[in-house]
């Protein structure tokens, strides 16, 4: 099974996605949406602006393939 989903999160002052929204999800209704919102709060990046400084509120896009390989 493999999905692709894209969400808009926020990020925080502390680098943490926050807020993440579904955009796009397919295919709809197997889960692929929920896991991508659980694995963004995982995510940490240093939100900063042109001086360099860390700044809460930046928007981002999210894109997440998920794929399922079969062990044997």
């Amino acid at each position: 099974m493999e999905g692709i989903v894209s969400a808009d999160c926020v990020l925080d002052e502390g680098g943490q996605f926050t807020s993440c929204e579904i955009v796009e999800e397919t295919p709809v209704g197997r889960g692929f949406g929920d896991s991508t919102i659980r694995l963004a709060k995982l995510f940490k990046m240093t939100p900063i602006d042109a001086d360099g400084v860390p700044v809460a509120g930046r928007k981002l896009r999210l894109p997440v393939r998920w794929h399922a390989g079969l062990s044997r």
